[in-house]
C-alpha cells in the first residue's frame, strides 16, 4: 500500500515538473507564436515588429529603414558640432543645443564587427529618437521672465569647434532684453559630458529663471524588461538605486515625481545607460509620459533671481554609454553616489563581483574568454579543494565501515 502511495506521488510530482516547467517558462519569457515560426529556434526567427530583444533597439524592418533614412537626412544638415572622444562620437545640434547624436566607439551594434558602432542618441522625430537637452525655463518667484532659448533656437558655436576630451565647446545665445546664455560642454575618455549651463543677466531688472536638464527618448528601442533585470527609467535617490518604475507605470500615471535628493536619474537596457547627474544644488527630478512612446527624464533646478550684472551657473553631468562595470566604479570613486550598482548585479552582489572582477582580470593576462573561464574553474576548483577533500575522506570512512553495518543488518 505504501508503495503505491510513493508511486503515485511519484507520478504526481514528476507531471507537475513537466508541464508546470514549460507553463513557467512560457510565463516569465513569453515568445511570438505566429504560425509555423514558433517551433523555429530563436537565431532563425526573426523577433516581430515592435518586440523588444535584450540587444535593444529598433525591431520592425520598416523602422529601421526609416531611422537609417532620417539619421542620413538629419545628420547632414549644416549647424552640428562634431563630437570625438576615445568612447563616444557623434554632433551637437546647434538648433536648441541638443545633444541628439552619439554612438559607441567600443561596442559594435551586432555581434558583426562590421555592423559599425553602437548608436544611442538619435534626433528627435526618428524612430530612434533619445536626446539630451539643457537649458532654462521661467519661474515666477519675484524676478521678470525673459526670453529664454527653446528647442527652435539657433545658438552660435566657434568656428571650427569640435569637442573633445582636449578641447571643449561654449555654445551662446543672447536675447533682445540683454540676458546672454551660454552652455559649455566637455568630454572625457570614457562616457561623460559635463554641461555647464550659464545665464548672465545684462538687463536692467533681475529675471527669475529654473535651469533645468532632461533625457528624452522613445521605448520603440528599449531592450527587454524581465522579472529578474530592468529595462526602463530608473535612477539614485538619497543614495539607493531604484531600478523602478517601468514604461508602462509612467504611461498610467502620466508623471511621477521622485522623493528625496536626486544623485542621478535616466533610462537603463541591458547593455547601455543614458543618465543626468545633478550638481549638489537642490533639484527636483521627474518621469513623464510624453505620448506616442515618448518619454522624458528631466532635472530642475530651484528658481531664482538674477539681478542686473549677476549670472547664474548650473553644471550636470550626462553619462551615456556601456554599462561596463570598472568604468562605472571609476565614476563612483570619483564622488558618483552607487554608480557602479547602476548594473542590477541582484542579491548575490557580495559574491558576483568579486567573481567578475577575478574573470576580467583573467581575460585582460590572456586575451580570451575561453581561457580565463578554464583559469577561472580550476582557481574555484582548487579553493574548494580543502572541503572537497573533507568530503571524500568521509565517504572514504563511510566505504571502510559498509561491512560492518551490513553485518549488524
Amino acid at each position: 500500500m505504501t508503495n503505491q502511495r510513493n508511486m503515485i506521488l511519484a507520478i504526481v510530482l514528476a507531471g507537475l515538473l513537466l508541464f508546470g516547467w514549460d507553463a513557467a517558462v512560457r510565463y516569465f519569457y513569453p515568445q511570438s507564436a505566429q504560425g509555423p515560426q514558433a517551433s523555429r529556434p530563436p537565431a532563425e526567427a526573426p523577433p516581430s515588429p515592435g518586440t523588444p530583444t535584450r540587444e535593444g533597439g529598433l525591431t520592425s524592418a520598416a523602422d529601421q529603414a526609416l531611422e537609417a533614412k532620417d539619421l542620413k537626412t538629419a545628420l547632414a544638415a549644416p549647424g552640428r558640432v562634431k563630437i570625438a572622444a576615445p568612447g563616444l562620437s557623434g554632433s551637437i545640434n546647434l538648433t536648441g543645443a541638443v545633444l541628439d547624436d552619439l554612438t559607441i566607439n567600443r561596442h559594435t551594434a551586432a555581434v558583426d564587427k562590421a555592423s559599425g558602432p553602437a548608436r544611442i542618441f538619435s534626433p528627435a522625430g526618428t524612430p530612434a529618437q533619445q536626446f539630451a537637452q539643457f537649458g532654462w525655463v521661467a519661474a515666477a518667484n519675484g524676478g521678470t521672465p525673459p526670453a529664454l532659448p527653446t528647442a527652435t533656437t539657433v545658438w552660435t558655436a566657434p568656428a571650427e569647434a569640435r569637442l573633445t576630451p582636449q578641447t571643449s565647446v561654449t555654445l551662446t545665445w543672447t536675447n533682445p532684453t540683454g540676458q546672454a546664455f551660454a552652455v559649455r560642454y566637455a568630454i572625457d575618455a570614457d562616457y561623460m559630458i559635463t554641461a555647464t549651463a550659464t545665464m548672465t543677466n545684462r538687463g536692467t531688472a533681475p529675471v527669475a529663471v529654473k535651469p533645468f536638464a532632461l533625457l528624452n527618448r522613445t521605448d520603440k528601442t528599449a531592450a527587454l524588461d524581465g522579472w529578474n533585470i530592468h529595462s526602463g527609467p530608473f535612477g539614485a535617490f538619497d543614495g539607493k538605486v531604484s531600478f523602478a518604475p517601468d514604461y508602462d507605470e509612467v504611461s498610467e500615471g502620466g508623471e511621477i515625481n521622485n522623493a528625496g535628493k536626486t544623485n542621478w536619474i535616466g533610462f537603463t537596457d541591458i547593455y547601455w545607460m543614458s543618465t543626468l547627474i545633478p550638481e549638489a544644488a537642490q533639484a527636483t527630478s521627474t518621469y513623464r509620459a510624453l505620448g506616442k512612446n515618448i518619454y522624458r527624464a528631466d532635472v530642475i533646478y530651484q528658481p531664482q533671481i538674477v539681478g542686473p550684472g549677476q549670472a547664474l551657473t548650473r553644471t550636470t553631468r550626462l553619462f551615456a554609454g556601456a554599462k561596463e562595470s570598472p568604468v562605472l566604479d571609476r565614476y563612483e570613486e570619483a564622488g558618483v553616489a552607487k554608480f557602479g550598482l547602476a548594473i542590477d548585479w541582484g542579491w548575490f552582489r557580495w559574491f558576483e563581483k568579486p567573481i567578475f572582477w577575478l574573470l576580467s582580470e583573467l581575460f585582460r593576462l590572456t586575451g580570451n574568454f575561453g581561457v580565463a573561464i578554464i583559469l577561472l574553474t580550476v582557481i574555484v576548483r582548487a579553493l574548494m579543494f580543502p572541503i572537497a577533500q573533507r568530503q571524500f575522506a568521509s565517504m572514504a570512512q563511510m566505504r571502510a565501515i559498509q561491512p560492518k553495518m551490513k553485518a549488524l543488518q
